[in-house]
């Protein structure tokens, strides 16, 4: 019993090892001539094209369901994770410029209730 788990795990070590080494692979090959302006818009508007293709070559690869059952899994908490933290720093934005918005009326109120006072 241990020894087809050592071998199941020795499996999907391998397997794993072998997608790694092919996503490094073609991330030089697409990275490698490009400036790096260009490396910046591949990073960021590509990025999903990039992990579906990725993904796409994983599940050709792969000869165990469950491994990507586990791949989607990390997939989507990683998206997740990153909508969850765009939101919460959009939220912060907001309410910094919701707070510097009532600032600025108020000063405007006390520069105009001091100014009465002198005025009287």
């Amino acid at each position: 019993r241990e020894a087809r788990f050592s071998e199941a795990l020795g499996a999907l070590l391998n397997e794993l090892y072998e997608l790694h080494h092919e996503f490094v692979v073609q991330l030089m090959a697409e990275v490698g001539g490009l400036s790096g302006l260009a490396v910046l818009w591949r990073c960021s508007a590509g990025l999903p094209h990039i992990l579906l293709m990725t993904f796409w070559r994983v599940a050709r690869h792969a000869s165990n369901g469950l491994v990507m059952l586990m791949l989607l899994q990390h997939l989507f908490t990683v998206i997740m994770t990153v909508d969850a933290l765009w939101r919460t720093l959009r939220g912060t934005i907001k309410s910094a410029l919701t707070f510097h918005k009532a600032a600025n009326r108020v000063g405007k109120a006390v520069k105009k209730a001091r100014s009465k006072e002198g005025d009287s």
